[in-house]
């Protein structure tokens, strides 16, 4: 079953997932402008929440609402979110925003795929390195594994196919690139993307109150390092004494 109605920016879609999730669908793109629009609903929701909402999960064009079916019915919950229609929200572009300068080490044991995309876009490993270093990344929403952010910004020129056959595991800190995606992964998984990097940091440490490094709407941006940092860090990262350099700026 699902809703439609007419928003104020775009046509706005409400979908009863099963019996415990709906889904606010808020447009087809995915943009910054979107990405500025579902945080500040997700913003507003979370702090607004009815009784029987477990909880609000935003993505790059709609949020998702899990709430509990004894507790609550999905009118109720289509009711709770098309009051936030035409609602005039703080705009959440102006909050301060985290940026969080994350150390890599590419290429060779730590990044096996930095050569094949250096040779896909006839550029150095070198090359590579420099221009994907030189970016601030958007970290969308952070899901699908615990504490992976979902990075857009990736240079056009970095844009690069999946591996035809994918990898059985990568191991956390992971820096890979896929399609016109970037990423550091949290835990150890299986993938197809392409491995350029890797980084001695837990961007999900199970240690810590609050498990998970990066937030919705964190500017992103990696510098690299050598092996013998790799090391260096990793130390300092199993002893908790390694702090992430962040900043918040106005933007």
């Amino acid at each position: 079953m699902s809703k439609n109605q007419k928003g104020q920016h775009c046509e706005i879609s409400y979908i009863n997932a099963g019996d415990s999730c709906v889904i606010m669908m808020l447009g087809n793109e995915i943009s910054r402008e979107m990405h500025q629009r579902v945080k500040s609903l997700y913003l507003y929701l979370n702090s607004h929440q009815i009784p029987g909402v477990v909880e609000v999960v935003p993505a790059y064009r709609s949020i998702s609402v899990y709430y509990n079916p004894f507790e609550a019915s999905p009118n109720k919950i289509f009711e709770w979110l098309q009051q936030t229609d035409g609602m005039v929200l703080p705009n959440a572009s102006e909050n301060s925003v985290r940026r969080l300068y994350i150390p890599v080490c590419f290429g060779g044991e730590f990044g096996p795929d930095l050569q094949r995309v250096a040779e896909y876009h006839n550029l150095s490993e070198k090359e590579v390195v420099d221009i994907f270093q030189a970016q601030y990344y958007l970290n969308y929403f952070v899901g699908f594994m615990p504490g992976k952010p979902y990075l857009g910004g990736l240079p056009e020129i970095l844009e690069t196919p999946r591996l035809d056959v994918p990898r059985f595991k990568l191991p956390s800190g992971t820096v890979v690139i896929y399609s016109k995606q970037a990423a550091i992964f949290g835990i150890e998984q299986p993938s197809g993307a392409n491995c350029i990097g890797r980084s001695p940091i837990l961007i999900y440490d199970i240690r810590k109150e609050d498990p998970t490094l990066f937030q919705m709407g964190d500017m992103v941006r990696f510098f690299p390092i050598s092996q013998e940092e790799f090391l260096e860090i990793s130390a300092q990262v199993e002893a908790m004494e390694y702090h992430v350099r962040t900043e918040y700026v106005k933007e």
